[in-house]
This record gives structure tokens, sequence and C-alpha cells, in this order.
């Protein structure tokens, strides 16, 4: 099933699969008004993705080592 198309607007879903953690998924949503962001949004969904999943890793990591 398709999504409607809105010429204003850009999203990008990331989907992660830490090869460590099995049955675990990082999603990572980015949406942007694109008159005001343009190509530039897609240039910058990799390094922002990129570093959201490196916070989600840093943080899981100190809860489950304050859980040991």
């Amino acid at each position: 099933m398709a999504h409607p198309f809105s010429p204003g607007t850009a999203i990008r879903l990331i989907v992660w699969f830490p090869p460590d953690r099995p049955g675990e998924v990082v999603l990572v949503l980015f949406g942007a008004d694109k008159a005001r962001m343009g190509d530039v949004f897609y240039d910058s969904v990799g390094p922002r993705a990129d570093a959201a999943i490196e916070s989600y890793l840093l943080r899981t990591r100190t809860e489950g080592d304050s859980d040991e």
C-alpha cells in the first residue's frame, strides 16, 4: 500500500537491527518541511540517524550497566 504524495513534506524512516541484540529494532523517523529545508534534508538524514542510533546505544549500555 502506497502513501499519498505530499510535495511539501519529506519523511525518512531508518530501521536498524543491532547485530548483538537479537529481537531489538531501532527506528529513527525524520520529517521536514521541504519548502524550508529542500534537498539538505536528504543529505543530512544519514549523519543524523547515525547520531540518534549512537545516542540510543550509549543510553542503553548505561542502563544495562546499572542493572548488573
